[in-house]
């Protein structure tokens, strides 16, 4: 039996890295005492996956698990009672699914995803033009450097992946690639932004001079919907 669930990450649960936010689900899920499914070999282990992990220092709304149960129904009511339980602050259920059995796992699912990027007050006085924003993000092509999973720099380009975008006082939302094919970072779109407006950290006395949040996570985009309700409908 396939679940999904869909979650929010936040508070100080955001500067915890994803390779032990994995071992916390871990311990949420034998907390929980749901029956969830272990994988074979002499090292068993609880079969489950975060779709498009958020990076450190990330909060988010919309955030997904794909797990298997060991059994073949189970009352989904009480499964999501049994999860919400045991999870700590800055950790929420929001919903849980079951998944048909030919669905996409969660991160091949990805196609897009809805992100705020809240300015500081410091780096909002240093910018103080929102034309010149959107100037940057309507480019037809903004090249970076970026290293792939070999260690080599390329130049790649952010800009096939920037599907919208609004610029409004302190906050840039915008809708960004999220996939196995292009997927973008908004620490990137960041750091290209910072680069346009001829910026440099030393310009700034406070650490935090911007944040990322994470709003949802997309399948499909006519019409657009969550990896969850896209399940949902296709039931």
């Amino acid at each position: 039996m396939k679940i999904r669930i869909k979650f929010k990450k936040y508070g100080l649960m955001k500067f915890i890295g994803h390779l032990d936010f994995m071992r916390a689900w871990q311990k949420f899920f034998r907390q929980s005492g749901i029956p969830i499914a272990y994988s074979e070999g002499f090292n068993p282990h609880q079969v489950f996956s975060i779709a498009a992990p958020l990076a450190v220092g990330t909060t988010g709304d919309g955030e997904y698990l794909d797990l298997k149960l060991s059994v073949e129904s189970y009352d989904m009511d009480q499964l999501k009672k049994q999860i919400s339980a045991a999870l700590p602050e800055g950790v929420e259920l929001v919903d849980a699914i079951i998944l048909p059995e030919k669905a996409k796992a969660g991160m091949a699912a990805c196609y897009a995803a809805d992100y705020v990027l809240s300015l500081s007050d410091a780096l909002k006085a240093k910018i103080n033009d929102d034309e010149k924003i959107e100037a940057f993000l309507s480019q037809s092509s903004i090249v970076v450097k970026k290293k792939n999973k070999k260690g080599k720099i390329n130049d790649f380009d952010l800009a096939p992946g920037i599907f919208a975008y609004e610029v409004s006082g302190k906050s840039i939302r915008c809708r960004l690639a999220t996939g196995s094919s292009l997927n973008i970072k908004p620490e990137l779109l960041m750091d290209a932004l910072f680069d346009y407006m001829d910026l440099r950290l030393e310009q700034f006395t406070d650490t935090l001079f911007y944040s990322i949040h994470r709003i949802d996570i997309y399948q499909s985009t006519e019409p657009l919907r969550t990896l969850i309700e896209f399940e949902q409908n296709e039931e």
